[in-house]
């Protein structure tokens, strides 16, 4: 009963201390919007507010989107910031009667925004425009009107909707006088996006207008448009009901459409050069103009061929595939009409123009580092340090578009301790790679040539890397053969063969200072294993579709470790070195939804679970997840938060991984100097857990019936600017729930009124890029 008692007056303290935080935000904003009629002149209204009235089956927002007189943009849904700079930059200029610079210009120019004046004439305009938004949404007998209400000089404009009854299609009718295109058309109308008893959208009719023709573009029409494409409704055969007659109409010259078959293919390579060399191979005439490259890898990237009926799906298929090789800068197919053999034909002629053989960059960075690879002391904060990456590019290695990429970076760190002074080097690592990528799909054969994949590759890469610490060595050797396939909106990678020796050596000095349970978790983290097996990856993404709002989902859909090597190998080890066994697999979902011009919401769920296989097996510290850090919960250093519940107060702490992943994240992003700067409200909740209990770690354990209650929660405030090459970001992190308190005091946001939290709990992040 005692224990009831105190959590309830911790919620009632907590409830209070949000209310109080609510209510002073809630201030902030009204005194934002006070006062912005200041630059309205006498008789003018300051347009406030639009609003829809009396829709039943369309939304409210969809209406408002089609009103051209809209108000001063908003920034967190309430606040007009743009107009309220706006009229700071011009009361400066009155107030001094004369240019105040660059913090005028600033203001006025570039985030100010003037205000917008209620116009008579734009609000006809927009209720005319509201009417044929509802005509072509197949309302025919709409009405609009609207009414107008003034308050202190702003005006709200009301739009008042009748809709009226909804035309439905009763059927469609294909007109054409070409039999062949009407067998066609009507052979493919289950696809159609006009159905019967759908409404009668005119958007549908757009839709259906381009499907048909790239329906007949791909059977062998190359001349035919979609101008040729009308609709016509007829509406007198039932009340509220349409026929839909498609009419497909014949040439202007009176001459019925013909399918074309390509007689001619030609492959030309502009490179400033002029050398007789044409080759004629597959019944393509390859022009190369001296230009080094074997034929097949050009005859596998053109799907156009000889007698071969013109789709457009090869000629955009031929256009991806030869840019996909990386040789080439621009890529261009026209075509020809040939009339030699007395039947309709098409001359194919594509040209190329190369790009350079040899790319070297070089990428000086400067870097932070929130990652110690096992232990963290607290008395040290981030590693800061410098980094040189360097890549060489070498094309068309064997005359077969191959890539040969080498790859060294190089980086060196440090540490300010409590002084704020800079400590020795605590990490210097050097990274190796060379890496192999074939145009095609190896051993696959016709598989390689699906006409559904715009681009496949083969890649082989070997890493080698070094990385010292005063505590630790640690060396990776690293091989993967993979392929890669593009098809579509999906990336598919799979890699059959993957093989990484992974040493590391603790210095006996850093042993000394460990305690047993510290000990017993550097012994697991550092011992020395063979990660190899099969992985496959998959991205996904409609940004091309739609990219004002639009999914992005990537998942490391299955990686199996050691299972076939354990059973080939008795002793499950090669060279003495033991096979690590898991399973492990992860999915990460992100949708970017634009509310508007300046604001837009980004929503993401990510998760994963790894599951070592043995007696005593442990998942290896790369492939264990973990949260915190500048892209997850962004008001915790990366690796100090969880497993589920376990807390830790050590003066050195172990860092925080787990075998099971759950997070999400919300952020809202407003534009504030248009393409420049921008901010951010955000929200962060997340927890690992361990598939099975751990002595190093209690109350690690995953369970349904509490991992809800375990979460860590966050919210936070950012800014970020664009520099057009990179974007550099600020995100204050704000802990609200912290699972590694005893349970009725994890509400940690009713500290927030004590600055001392707030100094040292919350977390700054600097960071280039967007968090996802």
């Amino acid at each position: 009963m005692k224990v009831f008692k105190l959590s309830r007056r911790n919620h009632i303290l907590q409830i209070k201390e949000v209310i109080r935080i609510l209510g002073l935000c809630f201030f902030i904003s009204i005194s934002a919007s006070c006062n912005l009629t200041k630059l309205v002149p006498d008789g003018r209204t300051l347009l406030w507010k639009n609003k829809i009235q009396g829709t039943e089956t369309v939304k409210s927002g969809d209406l408002l989107s089609q009103v051209k007189h809209k108000p001063n943009r908003k920034i967190l849904g309430v606040v007009k910031f743009h107009l309220w700079a706006y009229q700071i930059g011009a009361k400066a200029t009155l107030r001094r009667g004369q240019d105040t610079g660059r913090i005028r210009k600033l203001l006025i120019e570039e985030v100010g925004e003037p205000p917008v004046l209620t116009d008579t004439q734009m609000i006809e305009r927009s209720a005319q425009n509201l009417s044929q938004y509802l005509f072509n949404r197949g309302f025919f007998d709409n009405e609009v009107s609207y009414k107008t209400k003034s308050i202190l000089k702003r005006t709200t404009v009301t739009y008042q909707v009748k809709e009226g009854t909804v035309y439905r299609i009763k059927n469609i009718v294909i007109k054409t006088a070409d039999r062949p295109i009407h067998q066609l058309v009507s052979a493919n109308m289950e696809k159609s996006y006009l159905k019967a008893g759908k409404p009668v959208e005119y958007e549908d009719m757009g839709k259906e207008r381009d499907r048909i023709t790239l329906l007949l573009r791909n059977t062998g029409y190359y001349f035919f448009n979609k101008a040729y494409i009308e609709f016509k409704l007829d509406s007198s055969v039932k009340i509220n009901e349409v026929t839909i007659n498609i009419l497909i109409n014949e040439r202007a010259d009176g001459v019925l459409h013909r399918p074309q078959t390509i007689s001619k293919v030609s492959l030309i390579i502009y490179n400033g050069l002029s050398v007789p060399d044409t080759l004629v191979s597959k019944g393509i005439s390859f022009v190369r103009n001296g230009y080094k490259i074997k034929t097949p890898i050009l005859i596998r990237s053109t799907m156009l061929a000889e007698k071969q009926l013109y789709r457009q799906l090869n000629v955009d298929n031929t256009y991806t595939r030869l840019l996909a090789l990386g040789l080439f800068k621009f890529v261009n197919i026209n075509f020809t009409s040939d009339t030699t053999l007395g039947s309709p034909g098409l001359n194919a002629y594509i040209t190329v123009s190369p790009t350079l053989k040899h790319d070297f960059s070089w990428e000086p960075q400067v870097i932070t580092s929130e990652r110690s690879l096992g232990l963290q002391n607290n008395s040290l904060g981030r590693n800061y340090g410098i980094a040189n990456e360097f890549v060489l590019k070498n094309k068309n290695v064997f005359r077969n578009a191959e890539e040969f990429n080498i790859r060294w970076r190089q980086s060196f760190e440090t540490q300010f301790s409590t002084g704020s002074s800079l400590g020795p080097l605590s990490n210097i690592s050097n990274n190796f790679s060379a890496e192999l990528v074939i145009p095609k799909l190896l051993f696959a054969g016709k598989f390689d040539r699906n006409p559904s994949f715009q681009n496949t590759k083969t890649s082989m890469t070997f890493s080698f890397l070094l990385e010292k610490n005063p505590n630790f060595t640690r060396t990776v050797f690293p091989f993967s053969f993979g392929y890669q396939v593009t098809s579509g909106l999906f990336l598919f990678n799979f890699s059959p063969l993957n093989i990484s020796f992974n040493k590391a050596e603790v210095s006996s000095d850093f042993r000394e200072k460990l305690n047993v349970k510290d000990s017993l978790f550097i012994e697991r983290l550092f011992s020395n294993y063979i990660i190899t097996g099969p992985k496959f990856f998959l991205y996904y993404s409609t940004k091309l579709i739609n990219p004002n709002n639009y999914w992005d989902i990537s998942s490391n859909a299955l990686e199996i470790s050691g299972l076939a090597m354990s059973k080939i190998f008795k002793e499950k080890e090669l060279f003495g070195v033991p096979f690590s066994v898991f399973i492990r697999s992860d999915v990460d979902i992100r949708y970017h939804q634009n509310l508007d011009v300046n604001n837009r919401m980004v929503y993401r769920i990510y998760s994963g679970i790894g599951s070592p296989i043995g007696k005593n097996a442990f998942l290896p510290f790369e492939r264990r997840f973990f949260v915190g850090g500048t892209n997850s919960l962004r008001a915790w250093r990366p690796r100090t938060i969880g497993p589920g519940t376990y807390s830790d107060a050590s003066s050195v702490q172990i860092d925080k991984s787990g075998e099971i992943l759950l997070q999400g994240n919300t952020e809202y992003r407003f534009s504030i100097l248009p393409g420049r700067l921008e901010g951010a409200l955000f929200l962060d909740a997340g927890n690992i857990w361990n598939i099975k209990s751990d002595s190093l770690f209690t109350n690690s354990t995953f369970g349904f019936k509490k991992f809800y209650r375990e979460f860590a929660f966050n919210t936070g405030l950012g800014l970020r600017y664009d520099f057009s090459f990179f974007l550099i970001r600020f995100d204050w992190g704000i802990p609200l729930h912290d699972p590694s308190y005893t349970e009725g005091d994890r509400w940690v946001i009713k500290n927030i009124s004590d600055r001392k939290w707030v100094f040292n709990q919350t977390i700054l992040n600097i960071a280039v890029g967007y968090p996802f």
